[in-house]
């Protein structure tokens, strides 16, 4: 029993400490972008906001269209259906 309450904290550790990040990183690079902060590359900031929400499953960036464009019907090469 005592397995699960060190393993239910550090959880919750873990999961505060990825909360802090994400407010700091967003902290930063808003300020970044509102032109508070002058002297700040927003590069690392910006790379553990990434870290951060990937980690909670959540995917940042662009999508492939060129895999999608393998699902799409190419109406060129079809042949239209024959007049009765």
């Amino acid at each position: 029993m005592a397995n699960n309450d060190t393993e239910h904290n550090g959880g919750i550790l873990s999961d505060l400490i990825r909360i802090i990040v994400l407010a700091w990183s967003l902290a930063c690079l808003s300020l970044s972008y509102l032109g508070q902060v002058k002297a700040m590359d927003p590069t690392f900031a910006a790379s553990m906001l990434t870290a951060v929400l990937s980690s909670y499953g959540v995917s940042v960036g662009k999508t492939n269209s060129k895999k999608e464009d393998g699902n799409k019907l190419d109406v060129s090469k079809t042949t239209p259906p024959a007049k009765p």
